[in-house]
């Protein structure tokens, strides 16, 4: 009798684990079955479990360890996506890759020039921007207005100048060498104060070509698209 019982309970646990067994081959099945497929544009397979694609990146498990750690992948280094229900997403949108990072680029620190982290002289900076059809334009407008500052200051400079020397040639004398004197000093003035304010307007503005410079710089790409035939990928590369 106990031999009786001892050979169903073993027959009921074989049962048993082989019930285990054929669900545990199942789940394996379904995991497997349920994976996405990162395929990126060097033509590797990553088998994974996509989690969340943001703006710049996807986010995923890897297959095999589904319950390790989060990976990431940049979007542009993605040809396609295909998920477990069939569908799948394409990258093949033009992305842009920066030609230039930090290359030709101008930076000013306590009235101090760089190019490309080097030191460089005040007058290389105009040399510099000409090379960029807009900063041109703007640094040109810059030397204009530094141009009349410069033009109104010897001005206002030589009538204050002429004004002191009349003062001296002059002293102890009243009336009508006075009322010149001061009119020649608020001409003076009057003409010194503008051009302060046309020198701050000079500086912004070649302040605003250097940064349209260093934009331009950063925007200068290239364009690669990833194209997919009927016997493989390729990409088309434009400058």
């Amino acid at each position: 009798m106990f031999a009786l019982f001892y050979c169903l309970e073993e027959i009921s646990n074989y049962i048993i684990m082989k019930q285990l067994s054929t669900i545990a081959v199942f789940l394996t099945m379904v995991v497997c079955y349920s994976q996405d497929m990162i395929t990126t544009k060097r033509g590797e397979d990553i088998k994974a479990k996509v989690l969340e694609i943001t703006f710049h990146e996807v986010k995923y498990k890897k297959a095999e360890n589904i319950e390790g750690p989060t990976y990431a992948i940049s979007k542009s280094d993605i040809l396609l996506i295909r998920y477990e229900n069939g569908s799948k997403d394409i990258f093949n949108q033009e992305e842009m890759i920066e030609k230039k990072e930090i290359k030709n680029y101008i930076t000013v620190l306590d009235k101090r020039y760089f190019f490309n982290g080097e030191p460089i002289k005040r007058k290389k900076i105009g040399e510099i921007l000409y090379q960029d059809e807009q900063a041109r334009k703007i640094y040109k407008k810059s030397q204009s207005y530094k141009t009349g500052a410069i033009i109104g200051g010897s001005i206002g400079v030589t009538l204050a100048t002429l004004s002191l020397i009349q003062n001296i040639m002059n002293f102890g004398q009243e009336s009508k060498m006075k009322m010149d004197k001061n009119i020649m000093d608020y001409a003076g003035f009057a003409i010194i104060i503008p051009s302060y304010f046309l020198r701050r307007k000079s500086n912004k503005l070649k302040i605003e070509a250097i940064e349209t410079y260093n934009k331009n710089q950063m925007n200068k790409k290239i364009t690669i698209n990833p194209v997919i035939f009927s016997n493989g990928l390729g990409i088309t590369i434009h400058f």
